[in-house]
């Protein structure tokens, strides 16, 4: 008795509705809120509750019947179309009873709404799918400009380079081209394509021994623009 009452408030709490089917006359006792989330009254008609499962899930319903009677154990989620016609999800888990002869013969089982959890991760769903549109779409807008600007850059007759600091720590060590001009990648005999996200150490590997790595760092950490000249 205590561990049914035990069952029972857990069952409650969890706001589960329990049903108990007798696999030879198809006959159905369900509970108020079982009854409640089907949408069907006193009935203990099995047809009575399956006419209530959206026609599209009714297969499902019959492929995780079939398995119970192999496994033992029900486990399918299927739509419900509720008497205003209105969609209801429900997630039915039952466990099948055999006979001494390990013929079906009842099956217990509790069912649950997860209607607000279905729409919940639809519309969670959808959002990603038109946030990930967002970005794809931003993503190619940014690859435009930047072909835009590259080519742009790449009619000047200067050498240009953007550079990003490689740090270990609190302390640079390197620096990445971000991006290059088709003049300053010609030092290296490499095209900008080609010598972009490079370290420079990797491209020039002699420059730490000129002041340019120093300067470059000065440069960066203070924000202070700086002009030299370099024998190359």
């Amino acid at each position: 008795e205590n561990a049914e009452q035990k069952a029972r408030l857990a069952i409650e709490s969890a706001d589960l509705g329990t049903y108990e089917l007798d696999l030879h006359t198809d006959e159905i006792i369900t509970s108020p809120r079982f009854q409640k989330i089907w949408g069907v009254e006193n009935s203990t008609d099995r047809n009575t509750y399956a006419k209530a499962i959206h026609p599209d899930d009714l297969m499902l319903r019959e492929k995780a019947t079939k398995e119970a009677f192999a496994s033992g154990n029900l486990h399918y989620e299927a739509r419900l179309i509720t008497g205003t016609e209105n969609i209801k999800w429900v997630r039915v888990r039952g466990k099948v009873l055999f006979d001494h002869l390990h013929r079906p013969e009842r099956l217990l089982g509790v069912v649950q709404d997860i209607t607000e959890q279905k729409l919940f991760a639809e519309e969670l769903t959808k959002q990603v799918r038109e946030q990930t549109e967002e970005i794809v779409q931003a993503h190619k807008s940014l690859l435009e400009t930047n072909d835009y600007f590259q080519r742009i850059i790449n009619k000047f007759v200067t050498a240009l380079a953007s550079l990003v600091p490689v740090f270990d720590g609190d302390r640079i060590i390197d620096f990445f081209f971000k991006m290059t001009n088709a003049t300053y990648s010609l030092y290296s005999n490499l095209t900008p394509e080609e010598i972009q996200n490079k370290r420079i150490s990797d491209v020039f590997p002699e420059y730490f021994k000129t002041d340019v790595f120093d300067r470059y760092v000065a440069v960066y950490e203070s924000g202070i623009s700086q002009n030299w000249q370099l024998h190359y």
